[in-house]
């Protein structure tokens, strides 16, 4: 019941990051891209640039910790890893891409709106 709650709360947060995006002019490549290493919520491209999207939904938590917060080491790690191989796998878009990075968006779910992009919020070490 958590899980599907919690799965639930996750797609609506992805679904209004994905038309926010959409409105300030990005181009979804796809969405919850999974691999054996992680998953990346959205891919986007806006001139050039090839944008990998954490969405976090909600609020400050109960134990005190706002969602941006759980944005940790292991979840950055995992993501850059899902990167390369997405890279790694689409070949053909990569010949258009002039640049990378990584964003963080944290939706309000009461409000129904992206309150915080993070745009580089963090960078892959080569």
């Amino acid at each position: 019941m958590v899980n599907e709650k919690r799965s639930l709360k996750g797609r609506l947060g992805e679904d209004i990051a994905k038309k926010y995006l959409e409105k300030q002019g990005y181009k979804i490549i796809s969405q919850n891209f999974r691999t054996k290493t992680g998953e990346i919520d959205l891919i986007a491209e806006k001139k050039g640039t090839l944008v990998f999207v954490e969405v976090k939904a909600g609020g400050l938590g109960k134990d005190g910790f706002l969602p941006e917060d759980k944005v940790n080491y292991l979840k950055i790690k995992r993501l850059i890893e899902a990167s390369r191989l997405f890279c790694a796998k689409e070949k053909k878009l990569m010949d258009r891409i002039r640049e990378f990075r990584y964003d963080v968006l944290i939706v309000d779910l009461e409000k129904r709106s992206v309150v915080r992009h993070y745009e580089s919020a963090f960078f892959a070490e080569d």
